[in-house]
């Protein structure tokens, strides 16, 4: 069982849903509430490209989720927004994970 008590505002994470489409899923930890959800502020990149914060009609799209839905946090960038090799690697070794406990399921 994950400790996320280390999450906090600020933090980049990694979310975990089943669409595969569109992966990974970034945001940053706008807050944290006490009841197990945070709210993040999306980010719009990809595995090799760079990330900023995706933006709807002016406004920063953000959205509450539950904290148990992420999968990696407290990461960072490159200095030219893009993910780093080792988090590609981890990020890309847990949804494979949690891809073939899915189907396991």
């Amino acid at each position: 069982m994950d400790d996320y008590s280390s999450v906090k505002p600020g933090m980049l994470v990694a979310v975990h849903c089943e669409e595969k489409e569109g992966r990974p899923f970034i945001g940053e930890v706008v807050e944290k509430n006490d009841d197990g959800d945070i709210k993040v502020q999306w980010l719009k990149g990809s595995w090799k490209g760079i990330w900023r914060h995706w933006v709807v009609k002016k406004q920063k799209y953000t959205s509450h989720i539950p904290v148990k839905s992420l999968i990696l946090w407290d990461f960072s960038l490159t200095s030219k927004g893009k993910l780093k090799a080792k988090t590609i690697v981890e990020l890309k070794e847990k949804y494979e994970e949690l891809d073939e406990q899915a189907k396991n399921c």
